[in-house]
């Protein structure tokens, strides 16, 4: 669900970007400069009014041009950002396949590491007995060399 409201945010946010980009707009701000004009100078003659709302018409006629050409543009922008947006998502799925990547190799590193640990402590393990018990038998021996010396001395 959160995948289509971010769809559906993105494609709203460029189409209001698309409005704010449009010669439409500057051309809105012609008349209403124009209208000022009107305003500011009653006293001009009917001709140059008439030339005025000609002018306006030609600009209405254009202003429908652009509008047909502003629906191709749009189909065109939203099928660029369907693909972008599948684009993130490949990219999503590839570093998630590349994490789960990463963290199987950290655990077999880590496995690895923890064997060889048990490998090591068991090695240690081994030599600390036989060494305990190499001391216990060196023990055996001098005593029984004791007791024959001083049987031989007696």
């Amino acid at each position: 669900m959160s995948y289509n409201s971010n769809y559906n945010s993105i494609i709203i946010i460029i189409n209001n970007n698309n409005n704010s980009n449009n010669n439409d707009v500057d051309d809105d701000d012609d008349d209403d400069d124009d209208d000022d004009d009107d305003d500011d100078d009653d006293d001009d003659d009917d001709d140059d009014q008439k030339k005025k709302k000609k002018k306006k018409k030609k600009k209405k006629k254009k202003k429908k041009k652009k509008k047909k050409k502003k629906k191709k543009e749009k189909k065109q922008k939203i099928i660029i950002i369907i693909i972008i947006i599948m684009m993130m998502m490949m990219m999503m799925m590839m570093m998630m396949m590349m994490m789960m990547m990463m963290m199987m190799m950290m655990m077999m590193m880590m496995m690895i590491i923890i064997i060889i640990i048990i490998i090591i402590i068991i090695i240690i393990i081994i030599i600390i007995i036989t060494i305990i018990i190499r001391r216990r038998r060196r023990r055996r021996i001098r005593r029984r060399r004791g007791r024959r010396r001083r049987n031989i001395y007696k």
